[in-house]
């Protein structure tokens, strides 16, 4: 595997297990979305809610309502581990 893709899945990786973490999390999420007076405000709020960066608390602010769902999180879960296997077998 070359350098460029390992690059990109380990970012996908990153993506995926934050948007599990603020799953798990979704009440808390959402409080704390609800109470921000605007979009800057929200994402400071799920960085240090999630301990994220700027970049990974956005992808948390951007994800649809329907991803919450619980095919959708398992869908997620599966994702995580394929990835997972895929970046071991680079390794």
């Amino acid at each position: 595997m070359g350098d460029e893709r390992l690059a990109q899945l380990t970012q996908y990786m990153q993506i995926q297990r934050i948007l599990k973490i603020a799953f798990d999390r979704r009440a808390e999420i959402l409080a704390a979305i609800e109470v921000a007076t605007d979009r800057d405000e929200a994402c400071r709020k799920l960085e240090e809610l999630l301990g994220a960066s700027d970049w990974e608390a956005r992808a948390v602010l951007d994800i649809q309502l329907f991803r919450w769902t619980v095919t959708e999180r398992e869908r997620l879960a599966r994702t995580i581990t394929e990835l997972q296997a895929e970046l071991d077998a680079s390794a």
